[in-house]
């Protein structure tokens, strides 16, 4: 898959619990229940890419997509309800899952769902990447919405937007250091004419 999504995903980076940045390989101490990043990241993409994979994953996106909802949509649509269920199945455990790796367990949510749609017919390999990048960014925008106000605080919003605008920007960087054959397409001579 090519696009800004494909480009992000892999294992999150992890925070200290002051905000600093931490080396890779160095662990992170769950502060209040939140598991470390890398933890919280296996577990959460590990049972939203289960459910995406299986039978049942795919008749809900296929499901979402036949009642009249664009590909994308139902695609944003899928993506919110699993964030917005591993949330809530980490909070009644008694855990909580840092705003970095959800994200980041997002993006592959993304990007599976996008081979499920193409692989059934939804969605066309031309215009793919932009339409998963679009239905990342709307599943991100109606998790904040669906999650419960106890499950979010303003500072895991403030750093959703903040990653929201780091993405943004990456596809923005990417998108002007394309060839400039890539970036339009350009007209060729047609035998002739003037």
């Amino acid at each position: 898959m090519a696009g800004i999504i494909s480009q992000a995903q892999g294992a999150p980076r992890q925070s200290a619990p002051d905000g600093q940045e931490v080396a890779q390989n160095e662990p992170v101490k769950p502060q209040n229940g939140e598991l470390d990043s890398k933890q919280a990241y296996d577990i959460a993409a590990g049972q939203m890419l289960n459910f995406v994979y299986d039978e049942a994953g795919t008749q809900a996106l296929m499901s979402m997509a036949q009642a009249g909802s664009d590909p994308g949509q139902a695609m944003a649509r899928l993506i919110a309800r699993l964030l917005v269920t591993t949330e809530q199945s980490a909070r009644m455990s008694g855990q909580k899952i840092p705003p970095d790796a959800m994200f980041a367990a997002g993006m592959e949510v993304a990007a599976a769902l996008s081979e499920v749609a193409q692989s059934n017919g939804l969605l066309d390999a031309s215009n793919e990447a932009e339409v998963t990048e679009s239905a990342f960014f709307d599943a991100i925008a109606l998790f904040g919405q669906e999650a419960a106000e106890e499950a979010l605080t303003d500072n895991d919003r403030q750093a959703y937007l903040a990653m929201i605008d780091q993405l943004e920007a990456m596809a923005g960087q990417a998108g002007q250091s394309a060839p400039q054959d890539q970036q339009a397409p350009q007209q060729q001579p047609q035998g002739g004419r003037a």
